[in-house]
């Protein structure tokens, strides 16, 4: 029954040590849904020096605030997950002006969005509880709009108010020979 099950599921299966290992090694080396974390301290550093140098410069050339040449949006994984349909909006408005990407598109695109986010998190939740996931429907009374996804993390082994330890986590990862040299 594992071997259909998705990469999440055989996470849950595994003792919390192992499982914590194995996705850190993941999100650090896998291209596609990860990588950026070993440059991600670097970039929020390079960041933050580019933006200061701007402000000085904008300050030496009295260009007034808001005319800034690089902006810098930064969203939470969290936000995303408990509030997929405000941080979409965010998302597409910090890129897309409303004459680039009118107000309709960009409301089409977020409802979509938190439509398939809530199909996969639906799916998730039904393979963890021996359902096979996989459906395509939400589930009754999930239409997409306003969602508050707090409880969706509420079974998270990360999760410190279900006796989850965040410490215990980081400790298996300081403790391990190559992760903890990170």
């Amino acid at each position: 029954r594992l071997k259909e099950s998705s990469y999440y599921t055989h996470l849950r299966h595994l003792h919390p040590k192992y499982a914590v290992l194995l996705s850190t090694i993941h999100m650090m080396t896998q291209g596609v849904s990860g990588g950026d974390i070993l440059r991600m301290a670097n970039n929020i550093i390079k960041l933050r020096q580019m933006t200061v140098l701007l402000q000085q410069m904008n300050a030496l050339h009295h260009i007034p605030a808001g005319m800034e040449k690089i902006q810098v949006l930064t969203l939470s994984m969290d936000d995303f997950i408990v509030h997929p349909e405000e941080n979409a909006k965010k998302f597409l408005d910090f890129f897309f002006d409303d004459d680039v990407m009118p107000l309709t598109t960009k409301k089409n695109i977020v409802t979509r969005y938190v439509q398939d986010y809530l199909v996969k998190l639906h799916a998730v939740e039904e393979e963890g509880n021996g359902g096979g996931g996989g459906g395509g429907s939400v589930g009754p009374g999930v239409s997409g709009k306003n969602v508050d996804l707090s409880k969706a993390k509420a079974d998270h082994i990360t999760n410190t108010r279900r006796g989850g330890s965040n410490e215990e986590l980081i400790g298996y990862l300081k403790q391990d020979e190559v992760i903890g040299r990170v």
